[in-house]
This record gives C-alpha cells, structure tokens and sequence, in this order.
C-alpha cells in the first residue's frame, strides 16, 4: 500500500469481476448497434411496421459476419458468447422446444464459463468501441446527446 498526498492505493489480488447483467446489457447494446449497421449501410430496409427479417435475430455473430466490419477470430467467439447470454439468460430464459433445451442448459448453468470469468471483457469494450465508431460514421444523423439514433426515414423521404 502507498500514500500519495491525500489518496492511498493498494493492490488487492482478486479474481476479474464477472457480472453477468452487465454482458447482458453489452449484448442487447451489440445487438442493436449492429442492427443500426445494417440499417444505416443500406444491408437492411426498414418501413415504419416492421425489421428487415435480415436482422431479425438475436444473433450477434451472424449480424457481424454480414457486415463490412474486420472481426479477428477471438472477437467473433465473444460474440458468439454473447449471444448465448443474450437469448437464454435474458430474452428467452426457458426454452420453448425441446431440441434448443440442451442450449440452454450448459449456459444458464456456468454463464461465467462463456466470458471466461470476466477475462475477456477489454476485449468486449474495445469491439463496441469499434461498432459504435462503424456506427457513427455510417448514421446520416447527428449523434444525440446520449449516442446515436438511427431511424427509418418516412416513404419518400430523402
């Protein structure tokens, strides 16, 4: 432990956090940047009633993959983790057929065991980082206050 002026530091050895509704919301985040990607790149067209079925999933991964986005191999596994938390240990907690039970199951089990235990989040905030840039350089819109808002335009709008 050291003192510097009024703050004192010490090192504490501790395993890396791992907080499961955090990666959850990072996934959900994820999710919806690149379904903004898509939107604002011209992959996908939207109406006013509904999504594009191109990006109507819950696959962050796949939404990646169909991007223009340069993704090393690590960074697609992390996501693909955290599509398994955002289906099954947010948007779909039990499974509605039998067959995607054995999905579900090692995931809900040791959620910790698909972020390794908190280890890979500085790779986790540097890949949103990267999305949300692509993001940001795509929108036709000004960032908002709290980000960026992509939004269909009305028919005939230019």
């Amino acid at each position: 432990m050291t003192l510097t002026g009024k703050t004192a530091h010490a090192e504490i050895e501790a395993d890396e956090p791992n907080y499961i509704h955090g990666e959850l919301l990072y996934a959900f985040a994820f999710e919806n940047a690149l379904k903004g990607i898509h939107v604002a790149s011209g992959l996908a067209q939207t109406d006013h009633n509904r999504i594009d079925k191109n990006i109507s999933t819950h696959d962050i991964a796949a939404l990646a993959r169909s991007t223009s986005l340069s993704l090393s191999t690590d960074e697609f596994a992390l996501l693909e983790g955290l599509s398994q938390i955002a289906i099954w240990c947010g948007r779909y907690p039990v499974a509605l057929k039998f067959s995607d039970f054995d999905k579900m199951l090692p995931n809900c089990l040791s959620p910790n065991s698909i972020m390794d235990f908190g280890s890979r989040h500085p790779l986790l905030r540097a890949l949103f980082d990267h999305c949300a840039t692509e993001l940001l350089t795509l929108a036709k819109y000004s960032p908002a206050k709290f980000g960026v808002v992509v939004v269909p335009a009305p028919p005939g709008f230019e």
